[in-house]
């Protein structure tokens, strides 16, 4: 993975309160050159870690979890099964991730890739979701949608246009 700037990781560790662990680079800014999105490797410490794109923007995870807060997941769940091509389009997400999750797992140490190989990451989704019929968390599709494009962060940003937020 490449390095980042001194910028963007202070501004990483000021909006998480701490450095990241593992390995990760940055995937989105903002207008303002703020660090939206990262992306880390799938093994940290020796430890599945299956959010593969992690949302860093204080502004939007607070957005965002007003959203949650307001029922925004079990709307969209609903919405989902009653419309076959918004399904269809999510599970493409999953298998998007999936392929992303791997793809990053070739830029592991030999020793957490063979920690990787050892995992069954096939079916597991968004955040490490097995059952793709369920949202588990808008933070992490959001976060997929900013860096790699996403039906439920597609979906929310244009019911709610958080991008002009920050």
């Amino acid at each position: 993975m490449s390095l980042i700037g001194a910028e963007h990781l202070e501004q990483i560790k000021e909006s998480l309160g701490r450095t990241p662990k593992g390995q990760y680079k940055v995937e989105r800014v903002g207008s303002q050159n703020q660090v939206l999105v990262i992306s880390v490797l799938p093994i940290v410490e020796q430890k599945p870690f299956p959010t593969t794109y992690w949302l860093v923007s204080p502004e939007l995870k607070k957005l965002i979890s007003h959203i949650e807060r307001d029922g925004a997941i079990s709307l969209l769940e609903k919405e989902i099964a009653e419309d076959a091509s918004l399904k269809e389009k999510l599970f493409n997400d999953h298998r998007s991730y999936i392929k992303d999750r791997h793809a990053l797992a070739h830029e592991l140490n030999e020793k957490d890739h063979q920690t990787y190989e050892s995992m069954n990451w096939e079916k597991i989704g968004i955040g490490g979701i097995r059952d793709w019929n369920f949202i588990k968390c808008l933070h992490l599709h959001y976060a997929h949608y900013l860096a790699r494009g996403n039906t439920v962060g597609e979906l929310i940003e244009k019911r709610f246009s958080l991008l002009k937020n920050v």
